[in-house]
């Protein structure tokens, strides 16, 4: 039997901009996926190439956070 190749698309992530009814919850929303991804990170069992993935996700995710100070109150 032979084995059938995979190709995976690339999907990029995109996480939401938080809006302003949501800002309460945003705070923890953000610190808990930062949290995850920093975990990620940190397992051995992650292959190098997802942590590259991991990373990316990680640092977009503090960009929107940084986005989520300018929220009117």
């Amino acid at each position: 039997m032979r084995g059938f190749g995979t190709l995976l698309t690339p999907i990029e992530f995109k996480p939401p901009l938080p809006l302003v009814a949501d800002k309460k919850i945003w705070k923890n929303v953000f610190l808990a996926a930062i949290e995850f991804w920093s975990e990620v990170l940190k397992d051995d069992r992650i292959s190098p190439s997802f942590k590259v993935i991991a990373k990316t996700c990680k640092d977009k995710i503090i960009d929107l956070q940084e986005l989520a100070v300018l929220l009117p109150k």
